[in-house]
């Protein structure tokens, strides 16, 4: 669960303990989740050309479960939200946004109603990862992302 030399925290081990993760990440320095699936999300903006300064933009995670893609979006400068079914309380988010200092806004919601969730919002970017296969009308989806994506902005759509 850690990955560097200094012990982390004993109430931050804690905490992430109290939590079932999805997405294994490094949620503070040298420690990480303990999720099923390994995500390093900085590589992955990196191997799609997402820029390290993204000072001044607006994007937006749907399906963010725990937020590692939100987090780090928001590290590289952006301002940044987060979208997802979940309950942030229950998927870790909330602690994750509390042991960061994180100013990630987080809207619980179906991508169908990612519209009405931020609806002056235009946003920059927009990150929908391993979201589309699960739903019964994935270009009702597209028509909702679409309205509230800015002019010129990016789609970035990962997935099986």
């Amino acid at each position: 669960m850690t990955t560097s030399d200094s012990p982390p925290d004993p109430m931050v081990l804690e905490a992430i303990r109290q939590y079932r993760w999805f997405q294994s990440f490094e949620v503070v320095p040298g420690v990480m989740s303990p999720g099923m699936f390994p995500i390093r999300p900085a590589q992955f903006l990196d191997e799609i050309g997402v820029p390290d300064d993204l000072a001044g933009r607006h994007t937006l995670d749907i399906g963010c479960m725990e937020g590692a893609i939100a987090f780090e979006l928001e590290r590289r400068g952006a301002a940044s939200c987060a979208m997802d079914i979940q309950d942030p309380e229950d998927i870790a988010f909330n602690l994750v946004k509390r042991l960061r200092g994180s100013e990630v806004i987080y809207r619980k919601g179906s991508v169908y109603d990612v519209e009405a969730v931020f609806p002056k919002q235009c946003f920059d970017l927009i990150v929908y990862k391993g979201v589309y296969y699960h739903l019964k009308n994935p270009i009702g989806a597209l028509e909702a992302i679409a309205s509230v994506m800015g002019a010129g902005g990016r789609l970035i759509i990962a997935g099986e």
